[in-house]
């Protein structure tokens, strides 16, 4: 049975200067082990997917950046304090109408309001699990994805529901070509 979402939470970055509206999200979120969330993150990243996203505040504080690492994806963060807020899917392989906005979950502990959001969410999933280091390791019991799991399952959610669903292999081969 699908987890109820939350229907809309205001986060904001750790100056302040940045006010988002995440809408839909999913309370079940994932721990990303790929090498570029160890970088971007300085260890794993976690990650729940929402319908949407508003910038309420602060658009002009916005850094995005894509890495060739993974070019189906963008990193949004304050350019001022370096708060990590979201990334989202590009439209050429993220061709669902769901999902395709990933919040950090870092960012829901910056208000009061948001906090009780944060009590609410539960890691569910490990993606990458096969390139996770071995100097830390979660209690959770959690759906252990290995790298071809992770793209197979980034492929189906990409398409649930699409008008014009991908109907090969290139989400994959994306995903191979960044490694």
């Amino acid at each position: 049975m699908p987890t109820q979402r939350i229907p809309a939470v205001t986060v904001n970055c750790d100056c302040n200067n940045v006010v988002l509206e995440a809408y839909e999200l999913d309370p079940d979120f994932i721990v990303c082990h790929c090498e570029l969330c160890q970088l971007v993150h300085a260890g794993p990243g976690f990650g729940a997917h929402c319908n949407g996203i508003k910038i309420v505040e602060g658009a002009e504080y916005i850094t995005v950046y894509k890495s060739q690492r993974v070019p189906m994806a963008a990193w949004h963060f304050c350019s001022r304090c370096g708060t990590k807020l979201y990334f989202t899917f590009d439209d050429d392989v993220w061709c669902s109408p769901h999902d395709k906005y990933v919040l950090s979950v870092g960012t829901l502990h910056g208000n009061e309001a948001s906090k009780s959001v944060a009590g609410k969410m539960r890691m569910t999933r490990e993606a990458f699990y096969d390139l996770k280091p071995g100097y830390y390791t979660f209690q959770e019991p959690t759906e252990r994805l290995s790298t071809e799991e992770t793209a197979e399952y980034y492929r189906a959610k990409s398409q649930a529901d699409a008008p014009n669903p991908i109907d090969n292999d290139s989400w994959y081969e994306v995903y191979r070509e960044a490694e």
